[in-house]
């Protein structure tokens, strides 16, 4: 049987089928791109696989159903070509890239990495295109034997001591461990009794407003019981109020950042009532297709050509007064955040979650949305308000002497 000519020069991995056929789209027929499925080497599930012996080094081996993934890539290598491992920037993407380069043989492949799959991203980092980061590598190593040391170990006293088939891990045990101090100390606190004292008071226009008693002769105060509560009613229960300070003051609220992976799951929970598996999952979607960028972020910060075009459509669709002097940065809230990747946004502003919702559904728009939303935002002028803060007092309990205070946003 002849052997089939491979026709093309380049041959380009990634990790799924949906990342393959996307980034297929922007490159010629001097390239090929293929999918690996995922991991194709991994430790085995029937024992711990990690020699202790030896620098705990792990024993990896090719995952079960994998070898045909593997024969077909080998097959599909072109003579004298490129070999390019396109997987995700990350310590995962990173080590998928490294097994796919010693199970095949390869000697020098080129690793890609890009944040966005889109044709402008993709070919430039074909042309940029590197070396696998061993230190990433070495990363995810240690952190597979970390979870099979502690999760099959921990499982293991679990079995014997609370119930057969349940598990514990390098993180779900140390999350249970802290759930369950909060609880302890939930149990332990001795609830103490307060109340909060409002009257109901009227304005010039005859509007109604609430007020909050704050002070008793200067000092904070705070009604202990219902006895007290039932005292200042009939003390202050008929009383008149006069004005005794009137406070304006100007603040400013800044728009909130752009999305990070935790509070893309936080938001997409509250207002979707998504999980975050359900979230991740969408996102992973909406990435692979070439929608929004990589999904997996502690960074709030956008790179300079995102706010560029955000800049662009704030002037164009709200107009200059929302536009902002100069491109608004954030701070990272986390002194342990790498910040590797920009935050998630979409990758071309244009696109709508109407465009979303025909292509995929209604579940793929909302988080969309919700993305190109609080990307969008996060570019737009502070906003500058005056809070007002008025101080009464009734005018005929003057010992002891109590000051309410009432306020809010002026419009």
């Amino acid at each position: 049987m002849p052997k089939i000519k491979n026709n093309y020069k380049n041959l380009v991995l990634v990790e799924s089928p949906a990342k393959a056929k996307t980034i297929n789209k922007y490159l010629g027929s001097n390239f090929k791109v293929m999918a690996t499925v995922g991991h194709i080497i991994d430790l085995p599930k029937s024992k711990l696989a990690v020699d202790v012996e030896n620098k705990y080094e792990p024993q990896f081996e090719v995952i079960y159903g994998k070898g045909k993934i593997i024969k077909d890539l080998k097959k599909a290598l072109p003579k004298g070509g490129n070999i390019y491992l396109a997987m995700d920037p990350d310590r995962e993407g990173e080590a998928i890239a490294w097994h796919v380069k010693n199970a095949l043989k390869l000697k020098n492949p080129k690793r890609v990495t890009f944040n966005e799959v889109t044709k402008e991203a993709v070919n430039k980092a074909i042309i940029n295109a590197g070396e696998i980061d061993n230190n990433l590598v070495e990363a995810q190593k240690a952190r597979r034997v970390l979870d099979r040391l502690v999760g099959y170990k921990l499982s293991e006293i679990i079995w014997k001591k609370v119930w057969y088939g349940l598990s514990g891990g390098r993180v779900q045990s140390v999350a249970l461990r802290l759930i369950v101090e909060r609880e302890e100390e939930r149990e332990a606190f001795n609830p103490k009794e307060f109340w909060d004292f409002t009257v109901v008071v009227k304005d010039r226009d005859g509007n109604n407003l609430i007020a909050k008693l704050k002070t008793k002769d200067g000092k904070k105060y705070i009604p202990a019981n219902e006895k007290e509560v039932k005292a200042l009613e009939k003390l202050l229960g008929s009383s008149n109020y006069k004005v005794v300070d009137v406070v304006e003051k100007e603040v400013t609220r800044r728009p909130y950042p752009s999305l990070t992976t935790s509070k893309m799951q936080q938001s997409a929970n509250i207002m979707f009532s998504f999980t975050s598996k359900r979230t991740m999952g969408i996102a992973q979607a909406l990435y692979q297709a070439g929608y929004i960028t990589y999904m997996r972020t502690d960074s709030s910060n956008l790179s300079m050509k995102a706010i560029k075009e955000i800049r662009k459509l704030i002037k164009t669709e709200y107009g200059e007064k929302y536009l902002p002097e100069k491109p608004v940065f954030y701070k990272a809230k986390s002194k342990g955040a790498q910040e590797a990747h920009e935050a998630i946004r979409p990758t071309d502003f244009s696109v709508t979650k109407e465009d979303i919702q025909k292509k995929f559904g209604s579940a793929q728009a909302k988080l969309y949305d919700l993305i190109w939303r609080r990307a969008v935002s996060s570019q737009v002028s502070p906003k500058k308000a005056k809070v007002l803060t008025v101080k009464i007092q009734p005018k005929d309990v003057k010992d002891p002497k109590y000051i309410f205070s009432l306020g809010g946003e002026m419009t």
